[in-house]
């Protein structure tokens, strides 16, 4: 299966020109003041060369780089700890739990850690430099995706879904900007830090700064509440739905969506109407997400592997 062009063509459009603060092409927050700094270092003295490229997130400065002495492409990124983070236990905890995890998994739709120091005064680890963008860019252009083609980036990160469920983990903050999708269709989930053991209520870390409000599983605002991979499985519904409705199909309850249900059926009547194949699968599909969506999380799917064979089923009937 092939990505489908109409996505294909946001994916390889031209990079936009970022003015201010935005979201980049790796889901960071771009800080002209990272670029611009008087004495900001090219060269690190943990072996790696830094570029001009340097975005600024929560909690991490993002550096393209390549190893010290090398010619040749950037190719990798350093991610380093903020200032205000680096003597917290937060943000230990943070990049600690994130290069533990990219070096303990493997798995084609997961970002790796490649090396990286936690112990030192300014703690560090690096990783690929993924190329493509982000599903919030996708997203914030208005644009609603087919089936087909939400169906396709779902399953690649159901399947990133697995291998943590497989270690007993969850990742805690599934969202379109943890999602980079390459102009190829591959989709990586990125951005592990805020990942929990299955039964643990919390990452002795601030509930300020553990997850994405308005894509976070009910159970997840309960710092006592023991949380498995069905968190995840919610986030994802919701993203999933995102990428074919749009906010519309979401209501707002303080800093938290919740699925519009006087409009679902009206969404999923139009969705209908304008999918020209056939459509038998989609009521599979609407009862999926349904399910994924669910505030209670009994009724979710059991794991991200049955998620998998579900989509994969939907994906076969779609094309």
């Amino acid at each position: 299966m092939v990505p489908v062009a109409g996505f294909a063509d946001v994916l390889t459009s031209p990079v936009f020109k970022l003015s201010g603060n935005s979201t980049d092409s790796n889901g960071f927050l771009c800080d002209p003041f990272v670029r611009s700094l008087p004495g900001n270092k090219q060269t690190c003295d943990f072996g790696w060369e830094l570029n001009s490229v340097s975005h600024r997130g929560t909690f991490f400065t993002v550096g393209q780089a390549r190893p010290m002495g090398r010619n040749g492409a950037f190719l990798y990124a350093v991610k380093q700890l903020n200032h205000q983070w680096r003597r917290s236990p937060v943000g230990r905890a943070v990049i600690c739990r994130e290069t533990e995890l990219g070096r303990l998994i493997s798995h084609p739709h997961l970002v790796p850690t490649l090396d990286g120091v936690t112990d030192s005064d300014d703690p560090y680890l690096v990783q690929p430099w993924l190329q493509g963008k982000t599903l919030q860019e996708f997203l914030s252009r208005g644009r609603n995706a087919k089936p087909v083609e939400m169906l396709w980036i779902a399953r690649q990160i159901a399947e990133a879904l697995v291998a943590l469920e497989k270690q007993g983990y969850c990742h805690s903050d599934v969202k379109p900007g943890n999602i980079i999708v390459s102009p190829n269709g591959h989709a990586t989930l990125i951005d592990l830090g805020l990942a929990r053991q299955t039964g643990e209520p919390s990452l002795s870390i601030d509930s300020a700064v553990v997850g994405t409000p308005k894509y976070m599983a009910p159970e997840l605002t309960d710092t006592f509440h023991p949380i498995d991979i069905r968190a995840d499985l919610y986030s994802l519904g919701l993203v999933m739905l995102e990428m074919l409705f749009g906010e519309t199909i979401f209501s707002m309850v303080g800093a938290s969506r919740q699925v519009h249900v006087e409009q679902w059926h009206a969404h999923w009547e139009s969705l209908a109407d304008r999918t020209d194949r056939r459509r038998s699968w989609l009521a599979d599909l609407e009862s999926l997400l349904c399910a994924m969506t669910d505030f209670n999380a009994a009724k979710r799917p059991e794991s991200a592997d049955l998620l998998v064979r579900r989509l994969i089923s939907l994906e076969l009937a779609a094309i």
